[in-house]
């Protein structure tokens, strides 16, 4: 058995994911575990002995997950509702507000170490140092804002608490050598900003080091759909480029042929930065799978990318089991099975010997992209097709902005060469930003996916690559069989699109206080705004990309109490009707008819009756949107939509929508 850590990391692996996923008790949970179980017996290639493995070590992960959620998780999910007096370290911390801060907190609660999330007024705590307040306890929720359940779930945590007294931060008064590279980090992020106050100075500070808080808004969107995200959150991308420019240097002195000293001064240049980069979760593991990677062509016989993923992989997951969640671990080992794996298979057979280097550079590219579109698709709900361009595009800006800037932290006691690397790495950043936009502002550079079609695309593709591997047993039938998968699901975005053409899509968001309700047929839309807010605005504009519009045909703004009116003047729209605006009947496309009475409005599609209510006063609609709701009586004729806090509907035919998205197909009689 050659690939015998291939075999026990996968399988690991594949047994961590399938119990989280089946103990998650979701709708999918046993689509999704059928697809993790066949594309690990896939790439363990259905011999007998991998088979005996991995059913012994996939039911070893299934112990684990059992004795963590025995010894931690249960006792954490028993706090749910309690109130308690807290003393707890803070292992993370971010400002998403002014004024606020979010932390990561653990702490010893009845006897058990138990995680949790706190969003509170910002005490002045640092990582390292204590924390105490009265907390109560709720269970995380997943909500259309952020998947806020599961992106914590990865790191151990299933709690958040609210404060019910002010913390109070004690500091750990002992020398801590990450609160220097903290300090040193911040210093830099100013220096940045102040040299490039606007999105060319925060995309610096979004590829060095990782903070992405000061990007706008729409630059942010641009990233998205142009499908270079991994470029702007610190990961093994950047410690990749930083290992191998290294390794090129030293290929260059008297130290190329001595392997095991060029291979610890790497693995101590990767532990530096990764304390540099705050040994963020994301850091830490692509640095052990670096190491373990270049170290696997040191100890082993012959280097092998599967095994050393497969051993990395079973590292990380034997130090946190919750990692089997994450989506930076599971895209970085996907995208390295793309690039160290496929990549070479298709080189083999593809690549000519013209332009060796760039046809190399593409193929990676496409493979990387190919191995991480599932995850990509189920994790973020869409897919860039402009990323296979833009990818490749952007690498060699980027990676000079990387050096540049590297070069400046390096060299800022020499104010002449800092400057001059900075003024480098913001050219760099300037021009990445244009092409970023460029691509981004293209109407099908994104499509947003589904789990309508993504899990039995999955599955499908899953079996068809194993057939394909065992009819043909040679590795060329599968790669083929792989973008022919990848075809397969191009064509079923289409048929889905194409099967919804005569139907009314209704959708309603909220964020808690506001409230976004759309509806389109073909290219007839109506979208009607409870409350002006940032976050209704950005989700007007997500609306029209992602239904490939120009413009809205009706956009009604009910309300506006948070002076956010000029980002809707913004949004192109065939009529836009503001607050405070005259009662009025719309006619749109002879689809819609939209009546507007004062913050009230009401939508007749095909004889029915849609009401958007300040208060529940809409016995008359087939369809009611209430918000801002207040009095919990009143006969109602068809489904009602509470957008104004998560409560517990009074019939079966209420739903809250409180931080979540409604998504309903209408047909057409």
């Amino acid at each position: 058995m050659k690939l015998k850590s291939a075999v026990i990391g996968f399988s690991y692996l594949a047994g961590l994911i399938c119990a989280f996923l089946l103990g998650l008790s979701s709708d999918y949970a046993f689509a999704g575990a059928a697809a993790v179980i066949l594309a690990g017996l896939f790439l363990l290639r259905f011999k007998a002995q991998n088979i005996g493995v991995f059913a012994l070590v996939f039911g070893f992960a299934f112990g684990v997950y059992g004795f963590h959620r025995h010894t931690f998780m249960d006792a954490a999910l028993a706090l749910d509702g309690e109130t308690r007096e807290v003393t707890g370290i803070v292992l993370d911390k971010t400002l998403p507000a002014r004024g606020m801060a979010g932390y990561t907190v653990e702490a010893e609660i009845d006897g058990v170490k138990t995680r949790f999330s706190l969003y509170a007024v910002d005490a002045g705590a640092e990582v390292g140092d204590s924390i105490i307040f009265e907390a109560r306890f709720s269970l995380l929720l997943d909500n259309t804002a952020f998947d806020e359940a599961f992106y914590y779930m990865s790191r151990g945590v299933v709690l958040k608490a609210q404060a019910r007294t002010t913390p109070v931060a004690v500091k750990n008064e002992s020398f801590s050598f990450t609160d220097v590279i903290r300090g040193f980090n911040e210093y830099l992020k100013n220096q940045i900003m102040v040299a490039f106050p606007n999105d060319t100075g925060a995309l610096i500070c979004a590829v060095f080091l990782g903070d992405k808080s000061r990007l706008s808004d729409d630059f942010s969107q641009s990233i998205t759909r142009a499908g270079i995200a991994h470029y702007t959150a610190v990961s093994g991308l950047h410690l990749t480029l930083i290992a191998f420019m290294f390794m090129s240097v030293l290929n260059l002195t008297r130290l190329r042929n001595m392997r095991r000293l060029k291979f610890i001064l790497l693995a101590v240049v990767t532990l530096i930065f990764m304390v540099f980069f705050n040994l963020s979760p994301s850091v830490t593991r692509a640095g052990i799978m670096l190491i373990v990677f270049y170290g696997g062509e040191l100890f082993m016989r012959r280097g092998n990318t599967l095994n050393s993923i497969g051993f990395a992989a079973l590292i990380i997951l034997l130090i946190s089991p919750y990692s089997a969640l994450d989506a930076g671990l599971l895209l970085s080992i996907a995208g390295t099975i793309g690039i160290g794996v496929i990549a070479p298979t298709v080189n083999k057979h593809f690549t000519s010997e013209r332009f060796k280097n760039v046809h190399e550079a593409i193929v990676m590219n496409l493979c990387a992209n190919y191995a991480t579109l599932p995850l990509v698709a189920i994790f973020f709900g869409g897919a860039s097709l402009a990323s296979i361009v833009t990818s490749v595009i952007l690498l060699p800006f980027f990676t000079v902005l990387l050096v540049a800037i590297a070069v400046f932290a390096l060299a800022t006691p020499f104010a002449s060469l800092g400057g001059f690397s900075l003024l480098i790495a913001g050219i760099m950043s300037r021009v990445m930003q244009i092409i970023i936009v460029f691509f981004g502002n293209f109407k099908f550079a994104y499509i947003p996916l589904n789990y309508d079609f993504i899990l039995p695309w999955i599955i499908a593709s899953a079996v068809f690559v194993v057939l394909a591997a065992l009819v043909y047993k040679k590795a060329i039938a599968g790669v083929k069989a792989a973008f022919i998968s990848l075809f397969a699901l191009s064509m079923m975005v289409i048929s889905t699109e194409y099967l919804n053409l005569d139907k009314t899509r209704f959708e309603v968001y909220t964020d808690g206080t506001s409230a976004a309700i759309f509806l389109r047929h073909r290219n007839n839309s109506v979208a009607i705004i409870t409350d002006d807010s940032r976050r209704t605005a950005r989700v007007t504009i997500d609306f029209l990309h992602n239904n490939f519009l120009d413009e809205i045909g009706l956009l009604i703004v009910l309300n506006s109490t948070n002076n956010s009116l000029r980002l809707f003047e913004s949004i192109p729209a065939m009529v836009y009707s503001a607050p405070g605006g005259d009662d009025v009947t719309y006619d749109v496309g002879g689809v819609f008819t939209v009546t507007r009475n004062g913050n009230d409005a009401a939508i007749i599609y095909n004889n029915t009756t849609i009401n958007v209510a300040h208060m529940r006063n809409s016995s008359y609609a087939d369809l009611s949107v209430t918000y801002n709701f207040t009095v919990n009586s009143g006969d109602f004729k068809g489904d009602i939509i509470h957008t104004s806090r998560r409560a517990e509907a009074e019939n079966e035919n209420e739903f809250n929508a409180y931080f979540e998205k409604i998504n309903w197909v209408l047909e057409t009689q």
